[in-house]
């Protein structure tokens, strides 16, 4: 078990390089990432993904600790901000289906039907009056959300599917056929979720 977290955390880091690599395939900014510095494309990237809950001064000293090839190095909160705001949703969008394109879906039940369960959940973000996932309300109380549609596999533990909308312009059921589609390739599946998402559309998809 050991082995396989190792090889599974091997892969995850080399799909992460492999992205800051070709940066500039998912960022507009042709100038982003171009010098050496501390906090290079690789290691803002991996950063978001590994953060525990601290202090963003705590998680940047972790993430550039002795262990790290930009160990020793002291980045300060406004730089790292600043380094991070380069990238793009793309960047991760782009780490998460490649990740799953490298363990697909393998349980079945009864050896025969994937399991699929779908759902959504907000996400709120900092206060940012030209976000376009603002909230506007009467009582001057506005805020910015976001709302995360994802596919959960029941039997591996896995998320195999997620689309980001803003919570103004939600679309669960818009969304849960955008994912449907794209399981097109897995045949035998059973889809689960709940019955705010019944619809004719949906059911005729299914």
């Amino acid at each position: 078990m050991k082995a396989l977290h190792q090889n599974i955390l091997e892969r995850f880091d080399q799909i992460i390089n492999d992205t800051a690599i070709h940066i500039h395939d998912f960022i507009d900014d042709p100038h982003a990432f171009t010098r050496k510095r501390s906090l290079d494309a690789f290691t803002v990237l991996k950063m978001p993904i590994n953060m525990q809950g601290n202090c963003l001064s705590k998680e940047i000293d972790d993430a550039l600790d002795d262990n790290s090839p930009n160990g020793g190095d002291i980045v300060s909160v406004s730089a790292y901000v600043q380094q991070k705001a380069k990238l793009s949703p793309k960047c991760f969008e782009h780490i998460f289906h490649v990740f799953n394109d490298k363990f697909p879906a393998k349980t079945k039940l009864n050896d025969k039907y994937f399991i699929f369960a779908f759902d959504g959940t907000d996400l709120d973000q900092l206060w940012n009056p030209k976000s376009q996932n603002r909230i506007l309300v009467k009582n001057n109380q506005s805020y910015c959300q976001i709302h995360n549609n994802a596919m959960y596999n029941l039997l591996d533990n896995t998320y195999q599917d997620c689309i980001l909308q803003a919570k103004a312009q939600m679309d669960e059921r818009g969304a849960t056929l955008r994912m449907l589609k794209r399981l097109d390739c897995i045949h035998p599946y059973i889809a689960i979720m709940d019955r705010g998402y019944e619809s004719f559309n949906l059911i005729e998809k299914l």
